[in-house]
């Protein structure tokens, strides 16, 4: 049986929410109806398209790091890895504005051990472009609602621990499945959609619910009282 709530706060309902993945073509965009909490599904491109598919002042919840540090780690990065155990892997540090610039992951990789010590995480420099792209979009009046956050805390949020299976496997899916159903109607989610596979919708299925959870302003946040990058937007993660 699905949990009682509260109707949303009024300034923040407006009819859809969305939560967001990046996806092989893109971006897959959960959008959950505030009311009969079905889910609709949209791959777009850039996350410019994004914002132009998600209602006006409706709150986004984004699986990309907003807010980039002068040099690393964040504090929401480190906080997240100690709270997730065994899936936190799945938390890739959130790279500098310098290390954006790099044009391959050689590059990127020198530069980060000259700068910081460390190297670069070769699946983190496979999303440098998105990051660069919520960068170049982001803004601290746009924050206010498109904002941060991770599927695996949104799961855990909703297990009350971090999941045991990671979401390649058969196992890992059917429980990501199975928690969701506590919360919308999951068993009708598809398998896939064109661009976007199974593990890509369950993960902006759990971001809608982070974005259902900050309209009520139940979502946590690491940390609890997030420092401004130099752009003025907050480094932090909700769930």
């Amino acid at each position: 049986m699905r949990r009682a709530r509260p109707s949303p706060h009024p300034e923040d309902g407006h009819g859809l929410i969305a939560g967001v993945d990046g996806c092989r073509s893109g971006w897959v965009v959960a959008l959950l109806d505030l009311v009969c909490h079905e889910v609709e599904w949209r791959v777009v491109p850039t996350l410019r398209t994004v914002l132009d598919v998600c209602p006006h002042g409706a709150l986004v919840a984004v699986d990309i790091p907003i807010g980039l540090p002068d040099r690393p780690p964040r504090r929401c990065d480190v906080e997240a890895r100690r709270l997730l155990g065994p899936r936190r892997s799945s938390v890739f540090p959130a790279p500098t504005r310098d290390l954006l610039r790099a044009r391959s992951y050689d590059e990127a990789n020198a530069l980060s051990r000259r700068l910081y010590g460390s190297g670069v995480p070769r699946q983190a420099f496979n999303i440098y472009p998105r990051i660069a792209e919520a960068d170049r979009e982001m803004t601290p009046e746009l924050q206010r609602r498109v904002f941060e956050s991770h599927p695996e805390l949104a799961f855990l949020s909703l297990a009350g621990a971090p999941l045991a299976s990671s979401k390649r496997e058969p196992g890992g899916l059917a429980e990501r499945r199975k928690l969701l159903s506590s919360e919308l109607d999951a068993t009708g989610f598809p398998e896939r959609i064109p661009g976007a596979a199974e593990h890509d919708l369950l993960d902006a299925a759990a971001l809608a619910l982070v974005a259902l959870r900050a309209s009520y302003g139940l979502a946590s946040r690491l940390p609890s009282d997030p420092p401004l990058d130099r752009r003025g937007l907050r480094m932090e993660i909700v769930f």
